[in-house]
């Protein structure tokens, strides 16, 4: 029992002793905490643009072909939404950007959307500059319908879709910004720990000063 009130004792005196550095910690780690807000403030906002390509069955003469369409055009936007993930299409996006983004960034930004059971397909992509979202956007889609001739054997173009409108991105575009809440509470986080950090410091530097043995009046 006498060991827990004398480390409980301990544990009182060691944050007075850090309350006399409150001042100095306090605007240090108020420097840091507007320091790292600002820092993180800077980071740009971005950019999403969409271009939609809208299609429909082609047109079949018979019953026997409606039929068969029926349970072609879906598996033919399947098709459609996976091929847009390949190198067969991506290789001729990137050319056409000037690979700026090249293949490899494609892969992984250019975000085709396909919802099952719907004949719509978009392009989705993000960026921090407006119109190269904008241009990434319109240019997937133009690609796309320049390649899809070479996907599809004539059968199965004519019982399959077509492309009849082609919606382009236009600003406004979705704007992502960083989040003002977020970067606020983890600037606080950050100036406190500083703040305790140079409390702790400046108490450690001051108890090594207050033991140092005296000399004897003699040295001098």
């Amino acid at each position: 029992m006498n060991h827990a009130s004398e480390t409980t004792f301990d544990i009182l005196g060691y944050l007075r002793r850090l309350g006399r550095h409150a001042l100095v910690s306090a605007l240090v780690g108020l420097l840091v905490a507007v320091g790292a807000f600002f820092w993180q403030h800077r980071t740009p906002s971005s950019y999403t643009a969409m271009s939609t390509l809208i299609f429909q069955p082609a047109k079949v003469t018979t019953e026997a072909e409606a039929t068969q369409q029926g349970s072609n055009v879906q598996a033919q936007m399947r098709n459609y939404r996976q091929l847009v993930s390949t190198d067969a299409y991506l290789r001729p996006l990137a050319t056409t950007l000037g690979d700026k983004p090249n293949v490899d960034a494609l892969r992984t930004t250019l975000v085709p959307v396909w919802v099952p059971g719907s004949l719509l397909m978009t392009f989705a992509y993000t960026t921090t500059s407006e119109q190269q979202a904008i241009t990434v956007a319109n240019a997937a889609a133009e690609v796309f319908q320049q390649q899809m001739a070479g996907w599809t054997a004539g059968q199965e173009k004519a019982m399959g879709v077509q492309v009849t409108k082609s919606i382009p991105a236009a600003a406004p575009v979705t704007v992502t910004s960083p989040s003002i809440v977020k970067q606020g509470l983890m600037s606080l986080v950050a100036g406190a720990f500083v703040a305790l950090l140079v409390a702790m410091v400046l108490d450690a530097v001051a108890g090594r000063r207050g033991r140092q043995p005296a000399l004897p009046a003699d040295a001098a």
